[in-house]
């Protein structure tokens, strides 16, 4: 009918009037064909803060999902399956299987109760962080279960007060240092 028609050219010009600055913002940081290709046929994940309780979502077919109640999603690889955390102040690694699933925790070491899941690789491995007072200790979980402290390049001594920002076929990008620093 002409008024659902006069609906969607209104309800069409509407959102390009929204999102067309919100796109072209990302498209100057990530590139024009990234954002291109998520907004017409990707899915994308990330959190967002109300009354500072982070809530992860996934964006995909033009929809935003929730994810969990609480928490914050990081980062998807081409299979679906996303990381991120759970909780706000005492936050657990996790990966869901696909943006339909529950998050499920990754497993900790003795003595951490803090982490994050911080990327995720094409194959599953995910790379991430684990706290204890005041110690960040880089960590991965690799697809068969197993999972392990990142160990230094060259030196083989464990990466500790560190920070992991991502992983792509199997290189883990990151910052690190082997001692913490002292006032002497």
């Amino acid at each position: 009918s002409p008024v659902a028609i006069g609906w969607l050219t209104g309800i069409y010009s509407g959102m390009q009037i929204i999102f067309t600055p919100i796109l072209g913002r990302l498209s100057d940081q990530w590139g024009r064909r990234p954002v291109l290709m998520v907004s017409i046929a990707g899915t994308a994940v990330g959190f967002r803060v109300d009354e500072s309780e982070p809530t992860p979502f996934a964006y995909r077919n033009g929809r935003v999902e929730q994810l969990a109640p609480l928490g914050k999603a990081t980062a998807i690889n081409e299979a679906g399956t996303i990381v991120g955390s759970t909780g706000n102040e005492a936050s657990k690694p996790v990966r869901w299987a696909n943006a339909d699933s529950e998050p499920e925790p990754l497993p900790l070491p003795a003595g951490y109760f803090n982490g994050q899941a911080i990327d995720i690789d094409e194959d599953g491995t995910i790379i991430g962080l684990l706290s204890r007072d005041s110690d960040f200790v880089p960590y991965v979980w690799f697809p068969d279960g197993t999972h392990r402290e990142l160990i230094r390049p060259g030196n083989g001594e464990r990466a500790r007060f560190g920070m992991v920002r991502g992983i792509r076929n199997g290189w883990v990008a990151g910052s690190l240092r082997s001692a913490p620093k002292t006032d002497r």
